[in-house]
């Protein structure tokens, strides 16, 4: 078995009105025994298969942002931080290298949205989703 528990966190390039703001992030989780190429690890082709953490936060309660993998010995993990459909127009995708994993472990792995590049330059003046800082 294989456990991960993931932290939200504010993406260091975050220069939005709204860093620090309780952004919902869905992230998904792919496991693998092989590493896959560039073109296999892509998130449409690992999508069907990953498992999704939907709507975690920097408040979501640790159970709650906690993924077990019992079908896996020693591998890869493949993860993706997406915004919620709210942050779409602010927040882009981000997808990580691939980590090496072993079994009987538990891992705590960091995750953020990074801004879309128009994002960085937006206003305080724009209204932000509705969510909290």
């Amino acid at each position: 078995m294989l456990g991960i528990i993931f932290e939200v966190v504010d993406d260091p390039e975050d220069h939005t009105p709204y860093f620090g703001y309780l952004k919902p992030v869905d992230v998904w989780v792919f496991a693998s025994s092989q590493e896959l190429s560039e073109e296999q690890s892509r998130f449409p082709s690992i999508q069907k298969q990953a498992i999704c953490i939907s709507r975690i936060t920097k408040a979501t309660p640790p159970e709650l942002r906690t993924c077990s993998i019992t079908s896996l010995q020693d591998g890869f993990l493949y993860v993706f931080a997406m915004p919620t459909p709210e942050w779409t127009a602010i927040y882009a995708r981000r997808r990580y290298a691939a980590l090496p994993v072993k079994t009987g472990h538990r891992y705590n792995f960091a995750v953020s949205l990074p801004p879309k590049p128009a994002a960085a330059t937006a206003t305080a003046t724009q209204k932000a989703p509705s969510s909290t800082p």
